[in-house]
């Protein structure tokens, strides 16, 4: 059988192995970025938190998904 190919950064492939949280405050996905990308700035789960992360004002509803939860299932607003 084929070994698992290692884990490799989100952003510039090499391989790393280190999960950070996503730096978005709102986002508890875990993401995998190297120090070296980390320290370019990319320490986001996806593109949409990574511009929100970078101090823009959210352009997003409440009810506007991100990239990073779309496969999430949805909470009734009724059943909260």
């Amino acid at each position: 059988s084929a070994m698992p190919s290692p884990p490799t950064c989100r952003y510039c492939g090499s391989p790393w192995d280190q999960y950070q949280l996503c730096s978005t405050h709102f986002c508890c996905q875990l993401v995998l970025s190297c120090s070296a990308c980390r320290q370019g700035g990319h320490t986001a789960c996806c593109p949409t938190c990574q511009t929100k992360g970078q101090g823009e004002e959210p352009s997003a509803t409440p009810t506007q998904r991100e990239e990073c939860t779309d496969g999430w299932p949805r909470i009734p607003q009724d059943a909260l």
